[in-house]
């Protein structure tokens, strides 16, 4: 369910699909308590909602994701790097380098994020 919701998401089905497949995954992952992948879900959501043209006050800043980010590099990696993806996408140059700087502070510190780093760069290039 959630690598589907990732798939639609880059793969450019329609919009309207995508956010009912992504409240299906929020759904999911709340009721099951999956919070360090619901945090770059949620974040998807947010981005899928701007591309709509709904601008939402996203809902994913309560205490428990705040403190996972806190504790959790790779979370937090993984929810810089789709805020610089959406930034990006809608042409925020400004929010585009404080995510990026962000993005590369956390890839100092870990493997994973190195190799997420790698990919999105040749992700930024090709397309």
């Amino acid at each position: 369910i959630y690598t589907g919701f990732i798939s639609t998401f880059h793969a450019g089905v329609k919009l309207q699909k995508i956010r009912e497949k992504g409240d299906e995954v929020i759904k999911f992952m709340q009721e099951r308590k999956v919070v360090v992948f619901l945090i770059p879900v949620q974040c998807m959501q947010n981005s899928v909602l701007k591309l709509i043209g709904i601008d939402e006050e996203p809902k994913d800043n309560d205490a428990e994701n705040e403190s996972i980010l806190a504790k959790n590099i790779n979370a937090k990696a993984a929810h810089y790097l789709q805020k610089l993806y959406t930034s990006f996408m809608f042409r925020l140059h400004d929010e585009t380098k404080v995510y990026a700087k962000k993005v590369l502070a956390c890839v100092a510190s870990s493997t994973w994020a190195n190799l997420v780093f790698s990919h999105s760069f040749r992700e930024f290039c090709i397309g």
